[in-house]
């Protein structure tokens, strides 16, 4: 086949951010490049000027497969769309208030609908519902899942991400009447689910990827902290491979876990964890484990076992100690930030580990671990310290407490010279000590076998005396 004719119909075009809103801000180059060409794909990210230049001379359109039209300040896009026969369509971070017109009456052709990060309150059934392979309508302004998604209307769908829209229940949904439902990724962050949702999530058995977690702490919080009906025999148990419950409030992983033997992938993080279900090393898939800001305080003790597991993440834990032997394929071990005080150098090898902020002088570590630790953090979303925690010895510092409870050299010679005032002691002539004088007896050193204790704030009952003249009788007295 001639090459300049399959460069013509494979043409992917990218224009970058244009100034105005005319055509003048377009550039010589962006006309060239879509004047005489079957485009395949067109992205018109961020540019103000979206209809100045798909109304450019000899554009031809009839070849477009994907049309990307995000960032581009849309609150509408016209109705002469319905005509393509684009596969994808990207409209999000946009300020469309509604579905435009063009998706809900044609563009029958959708598979891939992007419209998140708008002001969406209502999602009705489009023409493309039969096609539809990935919605994505997060970061909106609904108040349920739409009724045709519910339905199964949209029976090949693959992906749906509903994260923070609200969720008033799905009750109506009928993901168990449909055993050949497609529906493999559900994403549905803050979105107010809460417990009695679950037992209709665990009826999606096509599932492989599901995000329950919550990002921050705005009024779509999932209430999801019991875990025990999520793990209780959900029909997609043989297929999840990956499975995100971060930021949840769980306190306790149940050992159903374990029967989740296709997991490859576990976000626990943000969570009240401080210990994990022995049964957890049965998942002889789990590849990656991410167990950060929780509260533990121990591994189970077979935690070596789990032959993939490949990355490891316990950051911001209270571990003081550590398993003696490491899972066989571990490639990426983080304990930033935990109680350590020593660790089992003798099997990392060349597994990328940080071990700062522990109680471990990471100081006197070779160029090796700086080496390692360096690729842990590649890729991180986090600035660290680097260092040692400092181990506080309680006695002394309760001792140091109590010596500087008076700090002010005036306050310790003031008490100092009261205390020398008031127990100013009496020596005779030949050494020996006049207790009296000092206010003491013998027999303060002795033990009555009861302990009189004195209340300086005991009150005294005081009896005033009048004469006798004044209870008599005045005809008495004259």
């Amino acid at each position: 086949m001639n090459s300049n004719l399959v460069s013509r119909f494979v043409k992917v075009v990218v224009i970058n951010e244009t100034n105005g809103s005319t055509l003048k801000g377009i550039t010589n180059d962006d006309k060239s490049l879509l004047n005489g060409h079957n485009i395949l794909e067109l992205n018109l990210t961020e540019n103000a000027n979206v209809d100045a230049i798909l109304q450019a001379p000899r554009v031809s359109l009839s070849s477009l497969i994907s049309l990307n039209l995000s960032q581009c300040n849309l609150n509408s896009i016209p109705d002469a769309f319905k005509d393509l026969t684009i596969n994808e369509l990207n409209l999000s971070h946009n300020s469309l208030n509604k579905v435009p017109g063009c998706i809900i009456d044609g563009l029958k052709s959708l598979q891939v609908i992007d419209v998140s990060h708008n002001q969406l309150t209502y999602f009705q059934e489009p023409m493309c519902v039969k096609k539809l392979r990935i919605l994505h309508v997060n970061n909106n302004k609904l108040i349920n899942i739409p009724e045709w998604v519910l339905k199964l209307h949209a029976f090949n769908l693959e992906e749906l991400n509903y994260s923070f829209n609200d969720l008033t229940s799905l009750e109506e949904s009928r993901f168990h009447q449909v055993p050949t439902y497609e529906l493999k990724n559900l994403i549905i962050k803050n979105c107010s689910i809460r417990n009695s949702d679950v037992v209709h999530l665990k009826n999606i058995k096509s599932l492989r990827f599901l995000d329950l977690s919550n990002e921050n702490d705005n009024k779509l919080f999932n209430s999801i902290t019991n875990c025990d009906e999520l793990l209780n025999k959900p029909r997609w148990d043989d297929r999840l491979k990956i499975l995100c419950l971060n930021y949840l409030g769980i306190s306790d992983l149940p050992n159903e876990i374990a029967l989740l033997v296709s997991l490859e992938e576990l976000f626990v993080s943000k969570n009240e964890l401080l210990w994990l279900p022995e049964s957890i090393v049965t998942l002889q898939n789990l590849r990656l484990l991410d167990l950060s800001f929780n509260k533990l305080v121990c591994l189970p003790q077979h935690f070596y076992k789990i032959q993939t597991l490949q990355i490891l993440i316990l950051a911001h834990n209270s571990l003081s100690s550590f398993i003696y032997s490491y899972p066989p394929n571990l490639k990426k071990l983080d304990l930033y930030d935990n109680l350590l005080e020593s660790y089992n150098d003798m099997c990392l090898g060349d597994i990328q580990i940080d071990l700062e902020m522990n109680y471990i002088d990471t100081l006197i570590l070779n160029e090796k671990y700086q080496s390692l630790k360096k690729s842990l953090r590649v890729n991180l979303n986090e600035i660290r310290c680097d260092g040692s925690k400092e181990l506080v010895n309680e006695y002394s510092e309760s001792e140091s407490s109590a010596s500087t409870a008076y700090s002010s050299t005036e306050e310790k010679e003031c008490i100092n010279k009261t205390y020398e005032d008031k127990f100013e002691e009496y020596w005779s002539s030949d050494g020996t000590v006049d207790l009296c004088k000092n206010g003491c007896t013998l027999s303060d050193n002795e033990w009555t076998g009861c302990e009189e204790k004195s209340n300086v704030n005991v009150k005294k009952k005081v009896v005033r005396r009048y004469p006798s003249w004044i209870f008599q009788d005045v005809d008495v007295i004259n």
